[in-house]
């Protein structure tokens, strides 16, 4: 035991030296949207499921939440994002995804819909803004389940037909519109397109968006999708694998033979036994037990050699407490759709003819007798009649506080504004 904690010791003090490679693949989980699922079968199938299947398609995966797109200054290139919940998006998502995902060749896969909402809002007009791809939602009480156009086409080869046409089970569902796109898949009932392909061009190498309606995916979609988009596959075994270069570690399921791939002229370090695994057409092979992790450090030649020869005693020494620089974006200069108030300051009041539809009440503008507003009584009495006696004695013993109150609601002039809830 304690001859394992020292690799693991020896490990992180290389991992902690070592600035590591951004992932290939970034997944989104929309932490607002999540407040929407009222079903465990639906957070297992559009969260967990889908994680399940990044991780064991043998890719580069990072795990990040929607805002951290928005709301991080530097955020990791990658080569194919995964939105798996997207329905809620906010103003500065949009424009982050606009800005810094529609280009560079990428490719945004959107699962089951994207786009839904806007603040609580019905914004499902506007998801074309971000997903390229117009969505709708499906005829009242129609059946789930797809059929796929082209088999042979790489994206939709990885499907199961069965479970397709059985469908996600989720309800509602919705369609896209393809308009210059590729339809790969229809719905069995309306024959409405239900798996969608569009490539945009651009100056910038141009970008690609994916819709699949059916909430259905396996890691071999995943392994395409990421090879439509210029991703390093390392093992096509459905292993699950974490790779975080320069580190690489498979935790194996199934005893058998194990082929992973490495990129040109990059070597294989296998931390648990100290020696070099042999290379072959830039892949090496191991035979795996069942429930085995395997762990390596991959690279070039000579950046593999410089971390196994590294003083680890050196490494470990920390003359000064190192200091996380900040990625965050700040929105002091930002403008809201809607202010924000300070406790220390009024609103002033705004009103105008447009704004009659929006609102339910305005108290402000209604002439509210103080003196006649009834009073809770504080005897067992029948109501009726404590409720007169009450009145009546409370006018004699609070007239002159009452009078005061009403001066102070004239001076501060504070209305309230109760709008709709959508």
């Amino acid at each position: 035991i304690w001859e394992r904690a020292q690799k693991i010791h020896n490990a992180f003090l290389r991992r902690l030296e070592i600035k590591q490679d951004p992932p290939d693949v970034a997944m989104f989980i929309d932490e607002r949207s999540l407040a929407l699922l009222v079903e465990e079968r639906a957070f297992k199938t559009l969260v967990q499921n889908v994680r399940e299947a990044l991780l064991r398609s043998g890719l580069s995966v990072g795990f990040y939440l929607l805002s951290d797109l928005a709301h991080r200054e530097n955020f990791p290139e990658s080569k194919l994002y995964v939105f798996a919940n997207a329905w809620d998006l906010r103003p500065e998502v949009r424009s982050a995804i606009k800005s810094r995902l529609q280009r560079g060749n990428k490719t945004l896969f959107w699962l089951y819909a994207a786009g839904l909402f806007e603040g609580g809002r019905d914004s499902l007009e506007r998801v074309r803004e971000v997903t390229g791809i117009a969505l709708r939602p499906q005829p009242f009480n129609s059946k789930p389940g797809t059929t796929l156009l082209n088999h042979r086409e790489p994206l939709c080869a990885p499907l199961p037909e069965k479970a397709l046409a059985e469908g996600g089970r989720l309800e509602p569902s919705y369609f896209a519109i393809p308009e210059e796109g590729t339809v790969l898949a229809e719905y069995t009932q309306t024959g409405l397109p239900s798996y969608v392909a569009r490539h945009f061009d651009g100056e910038d190498g141009g970008w690609t968006s994916v819709f699949l309606g059916e909430p259905v995916v396996t890691p071999g979609l995943f392994r395409a999708l990421g090879e439509l988009s210029g991703c390093h596959v390392w093992s096509h075994h459905d292993d699950v694998v974490h790779v975080s270069g320069p580190f690489l570690t498979v935790h194996c399921t199934g005893t058998g033979q194990r082929v992973l791939n490495l990129p040109d002229k990059w070597v294989a370090y296998r931390m648990e036994t100290d020696e070099y695994a042999p290379i072959e057409k830039n892949s090496f092979r191991f035979m795996a037990l069942d429930g085995t992790s395997w762990s390596f450090m991959v690279g070039p030649s000579a950046v593999v050699q410089a971390m196994v020869k590294a003083d680890l005693a050196k490494l470990s020494h920390i003359d000064t407490a190192g200091v996380r620089e900040e990625n965050t974006v700040h929105w002091e200069d930002v403008q809201f759709d809607v202010q924000i108030m300070k406790l220390d300051e009024w609103v002033e009041e705004s009103w105008g003819e447009e704004m009659e539809s929006d609102l339910l009440i305005k108290p402000s503008l209604l002439e509210i007798d103080l003196e006649s507003a009834p009073e809770e009584a504080d005897t067992e009495e029948p109501r009726s009649r404590g409720r007169r006696r009450n009145r009546r004695g409370g006018r004699d013993r609070r007239r002159g506080n009452d009078r005061a109150d009403r001066e102070k609601v004239g001076e501060t002039g504070m209305s309230v504004l109760f709008r709709k809830r959508v």
